[in-house]
């Protein structure tokens, strides 16, 4: 069985519709080659195009013999093939196949013939849409650094100047993604229009004196703005018409003398990345405003949140902050800097994120006020899930319960019934009722009288329920009987604690000797 033919890839048999446009627009060209022309204008000399027209003119004379045209669509300038393979396709009347390609404007199909470019065959064959046939003039563009300009109808040349045409200009302004408002040759979003504070993508089109503002708030993250301006525009170098920057300069809030000047590093890689149409408006002004906080000198001890800078005024920087309970922890951190500290946004979570690597051990010493317990702290901050705010959280409940502490007389080693209760009431001291619950859960006694404590202990904090059947009826009732004395150890500090502990330890029962340092 013979092996079926396979087409070359992409190859599709073309709606008639679009074949008979194609062969219409070939055969126009047979009598007049001009619409492939680009229009002098201001730096544009006719002679320019002079050895253009002179390859077009050739191919023309062999207008009707298709051989002649196979080989001029096979060798010479780029142009003059792709025109030799349109009247390849007049003489034929039909394209049997054709092949796609995506361009700025949209997918576009092309038949091949000769040895002509894609993007020649695609601008000579769609040579009414001036846009695709702008594609076919991209080498002689780059080679001899000339400027064109396609509009939907026309296709101009400045030569080696940018002199986009008006209706250029306008057509360019019409594709703005944004809405804008407009003071004379000043383009801007409603939010600068207003004055508001914030950072904005800026593209200066120098020959037209036009500026163009758009801030964070409004910009896409799906558009390109220079893209949509620059569509139309075939150059080596289409920058050289234009200035791109972000200005992302800070608000001051406070103190302004000790506010940083952002030195933006890396932006030409940011800026080519842009002019490429490889990020978006969005994206390139988030890159800049990296760069922006990257490039703050680390000197001073300035403090910023977002853009928003204040200076060195550690009050109005932790008021923006609104730390509430967490206020002199902030201050520590604050003021144990060794330099600058920014942030994103107004969160505690990241003041301390920013600081802790930095200076939180530094901070942590001030705040517990003991090396030891500040080395146990700082440790923790290595372990798996645990933020500084956790760890933060955990050093001021060990500073609570050292002051509650404080106030509780210590003793020698005591007895083990006396322990127990001095264990179960520190505990509520310091945890609450979860804390003693945990305590006396931790000491799985068989003695009667820490048995009947603990129910007491529990009678008092009201956590009794659903426990009962831990406990014999002797013990609920001895419990019962001391809940009172209990409640007044719990509640008790200093010498009336003492005295509290030795009181239900002897209504309890138990004759031990309860000793204070």
């Amino acid at each position: 069985m013979a092996r079926k033919r396979r087409r070359g890839f992409g190859a599709r048999a073309p709606p008639k519709s679009q074949e008979r446009a194609l062969v219409e627009r070939a055969k126009a060209l047979r009598e007049d080659y001009s619409p492939l022309l680009p229009e002098c204008i201001g730096g544009c000399r006719e002679t320019m195009f002079g050895k253009l027209e002179r390859a077009l003119s050739l191919v023309q004379r062999f207008a009707d013999d298709q051989k002649r045209l196979e080989k001029l669509a096979s060798r010479g300038d780029p142009l003059a093939r792709g025109y030799a393979a349109m009247l390849m396709i007049a003489n034929s009347g039909k394209v049997p196949y054709t092949a796609a390609a995506p361009t700025p404007f949209g997918e576009a199909i092309y038949a091949v013939r000769g040895k002509v470019p894609k993007e020649v065959l695609i601008g000579t064959q769609h040579y009414d849409d001036k846009r695709l046939l702008l594609l076919a003039y991209m080498p002689l563009a780059m080679k001899k650094r000339l400027y064109f300009y396609a509009t939907r109808d026309k296709l101009y040349c400045t030569g080696k100047r940018p002199e986009p045409p008006e209706e250029y200009v306008k057509e360019a302004l019409r594709r703005i993604p944004y809405r804008l408002h407009r003071q004379g040759r000043h383009l801007m979003c409603k939010h600068l229009v207003s004055g508001e504070p914030m950072p904005y993508l800026r593209i200066y089109w120098k020959s037209q004196e036009i500026e163009i503002e758009v801030c964070e708030q409004c910009l896409s993250g799906e558009s390109n703005l220079f893209g949509k301006i620059t569509e139309g525009i075939g150059a080596k170098e289409p920058m050289e018409d234009f200035e791109i920057d972000a200005v992302v300069d800070l608000e001051v809030v406070s103190d302004g003398e000790n506010c940083p000047k952002p030195e933006k590093k890396g932006m030409k890689k940011i800026v080519d990345r842009y002019v490429h149409g490889k990020i978006s408006d969005r994206k390139f002004l988030e890159s800049a405003l990296s760069s922006g906080r990257k490039g703050y000198q680390d000197e001073g001890r300035y403090l910023i949140i977002g853009r928003k800078c204040y200076g060195e005024d550690e009050k109005a920087f932790i008021d923006a902050l609104n730390p509430k309970k967490y206020r002199k922890v902030v201050e520590v951190f604050v003021r144990a800097r060794e330099g600058p500290i920014m942030i994103e946004s107004p969160s505690i979570n990241k003041l301390l994120d920013y600081c802790w690597d930095r200076w939180g051990k530094k901070a942590l010493l001030k705040i517990l006020g003991n090396k030891e317990r500040a080395e146990l702290v700082w440790n923790e901050h290595g372990k798996v899930g645990r933020t500084p705010l956790e760890i933060i959280d955990e050093a001021l409940a060990m500073l609570e319960a050292d002051k509650k502490l404080e106030k509780l007389p210590h003793y020698e080693k005591l007895p083990k019934t006396a322990e127990f209760c001095d264990s179960v009431a520190r505990s509520y001291k310091i945890w609450g009722k979860d804390g003693a619950v945990k305590t006396i859960d931790s000491w799985p006694s068989k003695d009667e009288h820490i048995k009947a404590l603990a129910y007491a202990f529990l009678s008092a904090m009201g956590m009794e329920k659903g426990r009962e059947w831990q406990y014999n009826r002797i013990e609920k009732e001895l419990g019962e009987s001391l809940k009172e004395r209990a409640d007044k150890l719990l509640s008790s500090s200093g010498d009336g604690y003492h005295r509290a502990l030795v009181e239900l330890l002897r209504y309890a029962g138990v004759n031990e000797k309860v000793v204070k340092k």
